[in-house]
């Protein structure tokens, strides 16, 4: 019962994060993530789709839609969630593995195995030094500086 009253708080509260900032892609996301806790899947995808009409540079966003995708037995739009991630991050290497199962699962090993040791070359190459990725809300709080910034310099 605690947890049912927990995920009903969280989702009007990332509902109400989506009013305060309508066009942000994050807060969208966090609502996509309340209702995918709450077992609300469509809603979910729903959720997450908008994330990525605000801000379509969101790996995480395209790997949990090729997760739910999955689990619904929907292994095209799974792929190509997980493809679109491994675009915008090279460095995960769950995602070249679960983008290779989906590939398998829909009857295409070649493609997979190419997956597979496209993800072999890129980690053998590196020197098991990965970029340092900025924070999200670094980014974020970077962007509302330089809109500030912006702003002072048209007034």
């Amino acid at each position: 019962m605690k947890s049912e009253k927990t995920n009903k708080r969280a989702i009007e509260v990332a509902l109400h994060a989506t009013e305060l900032l309508p066009h942000a892609g994050e807060s969208w996301c966090t609502l996509a993530a309340a209702y995918g806790t709450s077992k609300r899947v469509y809603e979910s995808i729903r959720s997450y789709k908008k994330s990525l009409f605000y801000d379509s540079n969101q790996p995480a966003v395209h790997r949990n839609l090729g997760h739910i995708f999955r689990s619904l037995s929907q292994k095209r739009d799974a792929a190509e969630h997980y493809k679109q991630s491994l675009i915008l991050d090279p460095h995960n290497r769950q995602a070249y593995i679960d983008y290779s199962n989906v590939l398998v699962s829909l009857r295409k090993t070649d493609e997979a195995a190419r997956v597979l040791e496209e993800m072999t070359k890129y980690f053998s190459n590196t020197q098991k030094k990965l970029p340092v990725l900025i924070p999200r809300h670094v980014e974020i709080q970077q962007r509302i500086k330089e809109a500030a910034e912006f702003n002072k310099k048209r007034r």
